[in-house]
């Protein structure tokens, strides 16, 4: 056997290796939502009624794939992937301009089919979803948005105007208004885990191993990676600086 066929053999059963663990692990995950659901979510799951408060749940049709994207979750990266995904883009580089990710805008959502057609890619198609723990969270929010250092600097004034707002709600003689905002609403407001049926569940802990088995699992790892970038990073929320941005 020459060597770029023992190559091509041990890359086959690495790939084989790690898709069984893959499907191991998204089993287990997919077993503990179904537990959580019916514990606490006692309504019986209805995906056609959701869809139209679904906005974030981006249809690829191309490639009958389904994802729910979460301020906050690796959001930006994944809108970088889906646009390749759907042809609305050729690159999912950081370098690239913002517009490679805006024009995420033009992807279908769920929110745009009608019954009878949402009911055949419920059937058909890969449904994704990320979660990530709600304090790791909140903190890369008020990094990126509310903390004197915040790295998003275009709308740090506008962000803090609403961190005023929640200082105010939660005080003793608290306003009768609230904001509210996507980058800190409950991730299952967006993606209504117990109503659509996720076949993968992705944990931002988790992400580039997650983001592998989405890729291959959908048979376009050969056409696109995820972008391995700082904002990709389990560790990028800098927790360990909480004392120094507070």
């Amino acid at each position: 056997m020459a060597i770029s066929d023992t190559k091509s053999v041990l890359q086959l059963n690495n790939n084989d290796d790690f898709m069984r663990i893959q499907e191991a692990i998204q089993a287990a995950r997919i077993q503990h939502l179904h537990n959580m659901c019916k514990k606490y979510h006692k309504a019986a799951p209805d995906p056609v009624k959701f869809a139209n408060s679904s906005g974030e749940i981006l249809v690829i049709e191309k490639h009958k794939m389904a994802m729910c994207i979460t301020p906050k979750i690796a959001g930006k990266s994944w809108k970088r992937v889906l646009n390749v995904m759907a042809g609305l883009s050729k690159t999912t580089s950081e370098d690239a301009s913002w517009r490679t990710v805006d024009v995420a805008r033009k992807i279908k959502r769920v929110t745009q089919y009608k019954p009878e057609e949402l009911t055949r890619i419920l059937q058909e198609y890969t449904f994704v979803i990320f979660s990530r723990h709600p304090l790791s969270r909140i903190l890369s929010a008020f990094n990126n948005k509310l903390s004197p250092r915040a790295t998003d600097y275009k709308y740090r004034q506008s962000f803090w105007r609403i961190g005023y707002e929640i200082i105010k709600e939660y005080r003793p003689r608290k306003n009768e208004i609230s904001r509210s905002n996507n980058h800190w609403i409950e991730n299952y407001k967006f993606c209504h885990p117990c109503d659509f049926p996720y076949t993968v569940i992705g944990k931002y802990e988790t992400l580039l191993e997650d983001a592998k088995y989405v890729l291959k699992l959908t048979k376009v790892d050969d056409i696109v990676n995820f972008p391995e970038t700082e904002g990709s990073k389990a560790d990028s929320t800098h927790s360990s600086e909480i004392a120094d941005a507070l």
